[in-house]
């Protein structure tokens, strides 16, 4: 881990708001108004909200400025450029001593941002970023919660699986730690958020709030981050720029193990692709029992999988 440099309470001006939450948006005016309620309606009040508008062709303005809460600031940009590019234009735009996010569509639950700043206050300095639990909702009506697991130097274990599950609606960020680690990367078409949550791990430890505090809603065919083709190209660029990192790790394998999972997947057959990530996780540990059943499971027909689905369905809805 990177040391890092500290910043003085006394170089932040005193009208300074203590968090700054980014809000990216595009063309979800029937959304993001329960989203920036959740945000307004939070305990904790030492805020200001940066809507970063991504060339909008609905009426999100008119919803945004309708509010009339003098903490919202209203970005629009002149040419859509992605979820990544609005997050690094409300960065630029910032004026907090600590970064939050969250999404036009999703929400926060009440009392998160005032937990997460308690925690701020009980922690070292070597703690940067705090994040919390989240539950996510599927277009079928199905409810998940996801606990926080991992504490401390985590940044091995993120090499190897995105373990922060939803953070750009849950984590809040030291804003010195997040202008050290840069920018969120714009070439990814996805996953960009678990790369810069990497390098955010590289220069501090990260801690965690154990509750529930954050929803994630899953639902609808517009969030980038459904497409799986989108998730797998991302998960590319990801492998090339940090596999390095991974060797030193000692967890390349585990990475393009999850890589290949997710070309088997039934509706994402893609065998000949994941034969050779498991080739490549066979290099990195030939002794891998996960990538060896991975493999022999590549050379199952595709429509076997069909077939048992089919069957799986049949049979529960008699």
């Amino acid at each position: 881990m990177r040391k890092m440099t500290e910043r003085s309470e006394r170089e932040v001006p005193s009208d300074t708001p203590t968090v700054s939450v980014i809000v990216p948006t595009y063309n979800r005016a029937g959304l993001i108004g329960r989203a920036l309620k959740s945000v307004l309606s939070q305990g904790y009040s030492d805020f200001e909200v940066i809507v970063v508008d991504d060339a909008s062709t609905d009426n999100t303005a008119e919803v945004v400025r309708a509010i009339g809460d003098p903490r919202i600031r209203y970005v629009l940009e002149a040419k859509n450029g992605g979820p990544n590019a609005a997050r690094n234009r409300g960065m630029q735009q910032a004026r907090g001593r600590y970064f939050a996010f969250l999404d036009s569509d999703d929400e926060w639950l009440p009392r998160k941002l005032e937990k997460q700043m308690e925690r701020f206050k009980q922690l070292p300095d070597r703690v940067g970023a705090v994040y919390t639990g989240i539950e996510t909702i599927s277009d079928d009506g199905s409810v998940h919660h996801f606990l926080p697991r991992l504490r401390g130097n985590i940044h091995a274990k993120l090499l190897a699986r995105n373990e922060l599950h939803g953070a750009s609606q849950s984590i809040v960020i030291r804003s010195d730690v997040a202008r050290k680690a840069g920018d969120f990367d714009v070439s990814y078409p996805a996953i960009g958020d678990y790369d810069f949550w990497l390098r955010i791990a590289a220069l501090c430890e990260i801690d965690a709030v154990p509750e529930i505090l954050a929803r994630y809603h899953n639902v609808g065919n517009n969030r980038v981050s459904r497409s799986i083709r989108n998730n797998l190209r991302g998960r590319e660029i990801f492998y090339r720029k940090h596999r390095e990192a991974m060797v030193r790790a000692g967890v390349e394998h585990l990475f393009l193990e999850e890589s290949a999972r997710r070309r088997l997947k039934r509706d994402h057959w893609e065998p000949v692709a994941a034969r050779r990530l498991l080739r490549k996780a066979l290099v990195a540990k030939p002794d891998s029992v996960e990538a060896r059943a991975l493999l022999a499971k590549s050379y199952v027909p595709g429509a076997v999988f069909k077939l048992l689905a089919r069957g799986r369905r049949v049979l529960f809805q008699r």
